[in-house]
């Protein structure tokens, strides 16, 4: 049976915790240098129900995805030619979402979106790469 003070096995001290901590790297994540240019930017946007905190009602409220793209070769233009990468940034953060069904808030919707942004960026940065600029891979 459920009780008020531990839900499947997590105290909500614990929840509380990896919830600021989240916080914490939504924020670092959000308010990063742009370190180079960025010369083409892909943007999207994907809509969500969302608890307007001022009216007190859900409402439908629009997500901004932004993929950068920098040095691509012309062995990269059939891939960047589409909108792919940006598809599959939105269909997965649909997919994520659609466990939460409508969001009590802006941040937390944001929330989610930064965490699996910062997911895919690890990805990206461990090799799993959509396009990669090394020359090598030329």
């Amino acid at each position: 049976m459920w009780d008020s003070v531990h839900w499947g096995g997590v105290s909500p001290q614990t929840v509380s915790k990896i919830a600021r901590e989240l916080y914490e790297k939504v924020e670092e994540f959000l308010n990063r240098p742009i370190e180079k240019e960025i010369p083409y930017l892909f943007v999207d946007a994907s809509y969500y129900n969302v608890r307007d905190e001022v009216a007190g009602r859900y409402k439908t409220k629009a997500l901004l995805t932004v993929v950068g793209i920098r040095s691509f070769p012309t062995l990269h233009w059939k891939r960047i030619k589409t909108t792919n990468i940006l598809e599959r940034v939105s269909k997965e953060l649909k997919r994520r979402s659609r466990v939460a069904g409508a969001f009590p808030n802006e941040s937390s919707l944001i929330r989610l979106a930064v965490a699996m942004l910062i997911d895919m960026n690890e990805e990206r940065l461990m090799g799993r790469r959509y396009l990669d600029m090394e020359e090598s891979s030329l």
